[in-house]
């Protein structure tokens, strides 16, 4: 947009043309638009976005609702946000704005209001078939079994990773965060690490700061077929730090550290834990640093043992952003127990190895060990 063209769309702003107020409000509002840049104002972005709604502008009426809703340049006012929605969803004689029947459905779901934020949704979704972002608030909707359709959890929860499927092939961050989280824990959906890890990667390449914490967990961890990499952890760790997401911020913040933490400790011993087993620590010597590394217990390491808890808060966070505190409790028990059955796991497998090593004659290693018998610093170090 050149000079010329700025000055003719004020001036067309001015002479109440509502489509050129919307676009106005909308330079104000953003600070750009086609190139041309201007001081952002909220306020005059808002005022200019109210006498184009007024004008019967359904674009504005939706603009102007989720404004009031957020208070962006106007006082907040929920209530006559969802007023402003419903005008423009209703449409008069024309087809209402479907995406103002999105922002009604978000609304109510925000607001406890499961019933009307699914109905609000299904309208927006007839209205304009695959519209992602109702795909993605009623995957929401399913994957907690809020629906009011008769459907049982587990069709619910099935039913939630279709719609995350289309909204994230449609572009939707969010949704291939979520439908990620679905393949991570096998909820409506068969359980896939590799796949969950390719959504997380492509989610936190578009800055998505949760899913960047998610990915670094998953890295970090190493599971279901996915390699062990504990520097690119770190390095996304840091990138959910640096995001600004509430959601996961300080946990990403704590995890980085943990991590660099235990990286520094442990690879300062390495060479002094391969030079004993070269040594003939484990009753042989060890001829290539491979096999000493391997001997030694250093592939893999372990993730620091705050990152499941971690993990869980930042799921807990993302719940109750979007559907409140009840959701985020009940996904908190299914966490607490999956981490039970993981402890009773680790420790059959300490177990097994002790009694292994005592069979072989083997004698202890000079550094600690978790209960999946993967390398930590001793309680000394740690002191």
């Amino acid at each position: 947009m050149s000079d010329a063209q700025l000055s003719g769309l004020r001036a067309a702003a001015e002479s109440g043309q509502a489509m050129k107020l919307y676009q106005l409000s909308l330079l104000y509002l953003y600070g750009h638009e086609g190139g041309v840049s201007v001081s952002r104002a909220p306020a005059t972005a808002a005022s200019l976005m109210r006498r184009a709604a007024e004008a019967g502008y359904a674009p504005a009426q939706t603009a102007l609702g989720s404004m009031l809703l957020d208070g962006v340049g106007v006082k907040q006012d929920r209530r006559a946000g969802r007023r402003w929605l419903e005008t423009a969803a209703e449409g008069g004689a024309r087809s209402g704005d479907p995406n103002a029947m999105w922002l009604r459905g978000a609304e109510s779901l925000r607001s406890g209001d499961a019933a009307d934020g699914e109905k609000w949704l299904r309208r927006a979704l007839d209205a304009r078939a695959g519209h992602e972002g109702a795909m993605f608030a009623l995957g929401l909707l399913y994957e907690y079994g809020r629906s009011a359709g008769g459907l049982s959890k587990e069709a619910q929860a099935a039913e939630a990773v279709s719609l995350y499927r289309r909204a994230a092939a449609a572009g939707h961050a969010d949704a291939a965060y979520h439908l990620a989280l679905c393949l991570l824990y096998g909820r409506g959906v068969q359980q896939s690490m590799p796949e969950a890890a390719g959504l997380l990667q492509r989610a936190a390449g578009e800055g998505h700061g949760a899913a960047a914490f998610w990915l670094g967990t998953v890295l970090m961890q190493g599971r279901g077929g996915v390699e062990v990499d504990y520097d690119r952890s770190r390095a996304l760790f840091e990138q959910a730090a640096a995001s600004g997401d509430k959601r996961v911020v300080e946990q990403a913040r704590r995890a980085a550290a943990d991590l660099k933490d235990l990286l520094e400790r442990a690879r300062s011993r390495r060479q002094e834990v391969i030079g004993w087993v070269r040594a003939g620590g484990v009753g042989r010597e060890t001829r290539s640093q491979e096999e000493a590394e391997e001997a030694a217990g250093l592939r893999p390491m372990a993730a620091p043992a705050t990152a499941d808890g971690q993990a869980e808060a930042s799921a807990a966070g993302e719940l109750e952003w979007h559907l409140g505190p009840d959701a985020a409790a009940e996904r908190s028990r299914r966490r607490e127990a999956s981490a039970a059955k993981r402890r009773k796991l680790g420790d059959a497998l300490a177990r097994a190895r002790a009694e292994e090593r005592g069979r072989l004659g083997i004698p202890p290693q000079p550094h600690g060990r978790n209960r999946a018998g993967e390398l930590f610093p001793s309680t000394s170090e740690r002191d």
